[in-house]
């Protein structure tokens, strides 16, 4: 038989569990230091009240006793007694003696007890004898309240044995004491009441002395287990914030990562509080975008970068290109230039761009030249045929993040572009400059020469009138050289080591910590010494005031009350957990008391009979309801009960609780806000595998059979800010609809390189064959999706042709470039309706898509970057910068996979494709209404042209 109640909350307040607690988190060593710092600060609150009991008891009995020369005897040995118990208590407060000999503290207290016994019985005896006085005695309370609560005893059976001992002392005192008064008539019913009433007194004494001791435990040790998870969530927050702002800083930089991470935590914090309530509408999203007028931009581009993503294997290649752009990001980092990112084979960085920098020519140049040299020595050291080419400019541009995911720093504006064609337009091994950057740079030592003839043909340069120069690469003596010894290659980036670092908690830090924390932990209101040295020392009294513990602070010096009223109104709504014990000893006190009443009432009629029969009924109705699930819990334990950490409820750590619950909600929230970043910068299913491999430094790559790639280009956008904030809006509606395709089927955002949205599909190796039986938010996606699976086995069954496999993420990655013509459309027809932006508004896109093998990594040193590289890239993109707006233009294999889906593909005809030469292309059939031309699915005639019926097509129409 089983009980069905949950105990396991009140279990968390029962002193055998919060020791096995203890014990098990390594806290029993600190649990014993700081109950010796509690009996020391006992001991203090005791020796100041007994003096004043003593010397209050002494001064009542000189006013009121006569003769009073009698008294004297009295005083002596109360004062006596007194100082010789202040001398035994002072030896505990010394700790380092207390903790080698623990001894000393049972012995002190014993002692000090049978000290205080003896004078208090032994001057009755003294007045009885000399005086005829037969006097009761006046410490015998005192002395019980004075075992349990402020002697240093540990553990509860040595007080309470010693408790028994001293009351047995009393009560046979206290049979002396009637013995003697009353001429030894103890069968006198009266006299023995008497006796009777005295031996529950001393039982109901005890029994508070034991409930003191048994809740002071749990308290104490639940504090512990309380700052324990206190200062482990401190810990675990700081952790998370260190991480949040390194992975934030390794794609932000800071001016633009602070209100963008304000921003993520304010929106959890929202939707925690309003579930299933949209807070993002179009005109309302984040757009960090700042001007900065006074730069340098470098372009630097590798040469013959395509030739090796088609033959290196997928370790080789991303080792090369850690080992590259990590010698590019130090150079960077020694020049003071902002890496912006990396596209594959381009490298783009800002001088200037941080801080302001008058030199931001001269270092651009440098960090270019330095390039240079580097990549002379990864062709020397690697045995691998690349080269580069820098483009150098000087101007004005717009820095920041658009869309709503995947948010990475870039840059914008005409000399961008300028430098970009700079670079496009440049010779390899030099650095390609325009006359104004040159201009910044005096007294240079430069080899300068005329610019290239691209150049001078180029129209986008000639319509802003770029005049340009050529750098030649020379060999000065005191340039700083980035060589690196072979573990430096074959580490992983700086940012993975510092994840590392900051990820593995130091255990001797956190155990100090620990050990500082509960060194500050109160064990009173104020220290009583701090006290008296102000009340007593004029040049203390003048100090300036010592900083008081938060928690103290909060709390009122009398009765305790808490300063802030909403604090001590939720202190008193919380539950009581340790009620049972409370009832417990209720209703042991009450039956004591109840029966000492009924012992002096001599009318058996009396009330007080019903009274008191009427309090124990209630309290035993009280103690059974209490105590039932105890019972319950002890007749039918529960195996592998797991509890965690827990708060108690006095005041001070009541506090504590609160500022707990806030520090998990942060840490809550920077811990969400990392995983959102980390999901803005590498995909989802990389998360995880990329952190197993910092913790491991090393460095992460997968390589795919089968991935489609998208790049979409939008066009006719000038490179202002009020056409930034539209193309911010169109990106981050673009980001929406990927909302629809990104969980089901694994599209993923690449990157956004100004105004191209990269994307793929199939990176995810735990991509489903299957839709059947999950739910997505958008069923005609479903619909189209199963649609082509039946299409691709119908014709695969047909032509008797064995299925490849993920032929049909290419549907999904061309469903998906349809919904974004779509969605800009739409963005069109919206803008047309706003007087404002209907003239600066005209945008088209256009799109390229291409299918494939593809190599996936994280590379680079100070920031960290995943990308794709491979023919599939390549060729997606090749396949949008040929392109025609409106259109979406795919290869010869993506057609084909196309055509096995049911999707129409028009041939546009050979098209040049640089790298590649002269190739077919095809053009996705799509009507006026933005939907698919679907073929006739019987397979019994037409597929689309082959290369070389495509080859004959285009000569018969020459």
């Amino acid at each position: 038989m089983v009980c069905e109640l949950d105990y396991s909350v009140e279990r968390r307040w029962e002193g055998d569990y919060l020791k096995e607690k203890c014990m098990e988190v390594g806290l029993e060593e600190e649990y014993d230091a700081y109950l010796i710092r509690l009996r020391l600060y006992y001991i203090e609150v005791f020796l100041l009240l007994h003096w004043i009991v003593v010397l209050l008891h002494s001064g009542f009995l000189l006013a009121t006793c006569d003769p009073i020369e009698f008294i004297h005897v009295d005083v002596v040995f109360y004062v006596i007694a007194a100082v010789s118990i202040t001398g035994l208590m002072c030896i505990n407060l010394i700790e380092d003696l207390v903790k080698r000999h623990s001894w000393i503290m049972y012995v002190t207290s014993v002692v000090a007890v049978l000290i205080l016994v003896a004078v208090d019985l032994l001057t009755n005896v003294y007045h009885y004898h000399e005086h005829d006085w037969i006097t009761g005695s006046f410490y015998d309370t005192y002395v019980i309240l004075m075992i349990y609560m402020f002697l240093p005893i540990p553990n509860i059976l040595a007080p309470l044995a010693l408790g028994i001992v001293v009351s047995s002392i009393y009560v046979l005192y206290y049979f002396h004491y009637i013995a003697s008064k009353y001429k030894f008539e103890i069968s006198n019913k009266k006299n023995l009441n008497q006796l009777v009433a005295d031996i529950s007194h001393q039982f109901c004494l005890n029994v508070l002395g034991i409930f003191f001791r048994v809740m002071r435990e749990i308290l104490v040790r639940s504090s512990f287990l309380d700052r324990h998870q206190f200062v482990m969530d401190d810990i675990w927050l700081r952790n998370a914030r260190a991480k949040e702002k390194l992975f934030l800083h390794s794609i932000l930089p800071p001016q633009i990562s602070q209100p963008i991470q304000n921003e993520i935590r304010n929106r959890i914090a929202l939707a925690e509080k309003h579930r299933n309530v949209q807070f993002v509408s179009i005109g309302e999203r984040i757009m960090s975008i700042q001007s900065h007028p006074d730069v340098t931009i470098l372009y630097a581009d590798i040469v013959n970068y395509t030739h090796l993503t088609t033959t290196l294997s997928v370790k080789t290649l991303v080792t090369l290109l850690h080992n590259l752009y990590a010698r590019f990001d130090k150079a960077a980092s020694h020049f003071t230039v902002q890496r912006i990112k990396f596209l594959g084979d381009c490298y783009y960085c800002v001088a200037g761009l941080i801080n302001p920098d008058p030199d931001h020519a001269k270092w651009c140049v440098e960090l270019g030249l330095c390039m240079i040299e580097q990549i002379h020595e990864v062709r020397a050291s690697q045995k691998v045929d690349i080269n580069i080419r820098v483009g150098v400019h000087s101007g004005g541009l717009f820095a920041g993040v658009l869309g709503a995911t995947k948010l990475q720093y870039d840059i914008w504006g005409t000399d961008v572009v300028i430098a970009n064609r700079l670079e496009a337009t440049g010779v390899p091994g030099h650095i390609h400059t325009s006359e104004r950057t040159l201009q910044f740079i005096e007294d240079h030592t430069y080899t300068v020469l005329p610019g290239t003839k691209a150049a001078i043909k180029d129209p986008y340069l000639l319509k802003h009138g770029i005049l340009t120069f050529l750098i030649a690469p020379a060999e000065i003596p005191d340039r700083i050289s980035f060589r690196h010894s072979n573990d430096d290659l074959e580490s992983t980036s700086s940012m993975s080591v510092q994840f590392s670092q900051r990820s593995e908690l130091n255990e001797s830090k956190i155990s100090l910590e620990l050990r500082n924390e509960f060194k500050k932990m109160p064990v009173g209101p104020s220290r009583l010494r701090d006290k008296f040295k102000k009340l007593f020392n004029r040049k203390a009294r003048n100090e300036p005031e010592k900083d008081v513990d938060d928690f103290q602070a909060s709390l009122k010096f009398f009765f305790l009350g808490f300063t802030d009223h909403r604090l001590e109104y939720n202190y008193m709504r919380q539950p009581d957990y340790m009620l049972k014990f409370s009832i417990l000893f209720a209703w042991c006190m009450s039956l004591s008391l109840i029966s000492i009443e009924l012992v002096f009432r001599h009318d058996g009629e009396d009330e007080s009979y019903y009274i008191g029969s009427w309090v124990i009924f209630s309290l035993s109705i009280l103690l059974i309801i209490t105590w039932y699930k105890k019972i319950c819990y002890w007749r039918y334990p529960e195996d592998g009960h797991k509890f965690s950490a827990t708060e108690f409820n006095n005041k001070i750590n009541f506090k504590w609780r609160a500022e707990l619950k806030k520090k998990q909600r942060e840490a809550r929230l920077a811990d969400q806000s990392i995983s959102i970043l980390l999901h803005n910068i590498l995909p989802a299913h990389v998360v995880d595998i990329y952190l197993t491999s910092l913790a491991k430094h090393e460095l992460y790559y997968e390589s795919y059979e089968m991935v489609a790639v998208m790049f979409a280009t939008l066009k006719n956008f000038e490179l202002n800010l009020p056409s930034l904030r539209v193309l911010n809006e169109i990106i981050s509606e673009f980001d929406r609809i990927l909302l629809f395709y990104k969980d089901d089927y694994s599209v993923e955002k690449v990157k956004i390189v100004g105004c191209t949205y990269m994307a793929a599909c199939g990176l995810d190796i735990r991509l489903s064959s299957t839709v059947s039986g999950r739910q997505s938010g958008h069923e005609s996606i479903v619909q189209e999706v199963l649609r082509a699976r039946r299409s691709i086995n119908s014709f695969h069954r047909y032509n008797k042709l064995l299925k490849k496999k993920n032929e049909d993420i290419v549907f999904v990655m061309t469903a998906f470039a349809l919904d974004l013509m779509r969605t800009l459309w739409m963005c069109n027809e919206s803008y047309k309706n706003i007087p404002s932006d209907r003239e600066m508004f005209s945008a088209d896109i256009r799109i390229g898509i291409s299918s494939g093998e593809v190599m996936a990594g994280v590379v680079g040193a100070s920031q960290v970057h995943y990308d794709i590289w491979g023919n599939a890239v390549n060729m997606a993109s090749r396949m949008d910068s040929t392109g025609v707006t409106g259109h979406i233009q795919v290869t010869d294999e993506t057609a084909s996979i196309l055509h096995k889906c049911g999707i129409k593909c028009n041939y546009r005809g050979m098209t040049f494709v640089k790298g590649r030469g002269i190739l077919p292309t095809f053009f996705v059939a799509i009507d006026e209404n933005f939907n698919f031309q679907y073929i006739n699915e019987s397979w019994t005639s037409g597929h689309i042209e082959k290369s070389s019926s495509s080859s004959n097509e285009l000569a018969n129409s020459e």
